[in-house]
């Protein structure tokens, strides 16, 4: 068991001697938590992810990452391209894409990974391994705040006396003209 002192003690599970047991756990893991898991040979054009990334995704089974990365908008499948063709043997990455759902429309897909390189140096196999999650509710409320901090932002300014507004949760500070005159 393993304490830190902050709250239960999480069971220390030994090294198994069993790599499927070990993928079964952190698939299981996985599915649990929604995210849609996949890997990409970028060698081949082999893809194989479960069903929640083909529920995320929108996109029908035997559809491949290339499929994923036509429905991405320009700029976003520009990152997401750039990291693929990388020289950097094990880049890792968290992006934030805009998504064309066939479905839904646009929303926002979150994508971490890792672009690993195997083999021997002349014939080494590249290949795309990661997550995703559908953001478009994170995004949504990040839209949110900060046209509410805009709204704010012109209320003050457009006062007709001076104001400070400090808020000690999310350190905004907004000052009138007038205040600071």
């Amino acid at each position: 068991m393993i304490r830190d002192g902050s709250g239960p003690a999480i069971p220390d599970f030994p090294a198994s001697p069993n790599p499927d047991a070990e993928n079964l756990r952190y698939r299981m893991a996985i599915d649990s938590a929604g995210l849609g898991m996949f890997e990409y040979s970028i060698h081949d054009g082999s893809f194989d992810a479960n069903e929640s990334w083909y529920e995320i995704t929108g996109l029908g089974k035997g559809a491949g990452f290339d499929r994923f990365v036509d429905r991405v908008n320009t700029s976003g499948r520009e990152r997401l391209n750039a990291l693929l063709v990388s020289d950097e043997e094990n880049a890792e990455c968290k992006l934030e894409l805009p998504y064309e759902h066939p479905r839904r429309g646009a929303c926002w897909i979150s994508i971490s990974g890792r672009r690993t390189a195997s083999g021997k140096s002349g014939a080494k196999e590249i290949r795309f391994t990661g997550v995703i999650s559908d953001i478009t509710g994170k995004k949504a409320i990040e839209d949110a705040y900060r046209e509410q901090e805009l709204i704010q932002q012109t209320v003050v300014e457009n006062l007709p006396v001076g104001m400070l507004v400090i808020n000690p949760a999310t350190r905004v500070i907004v000052i009138s003209n007038r205040y600071a005159a």
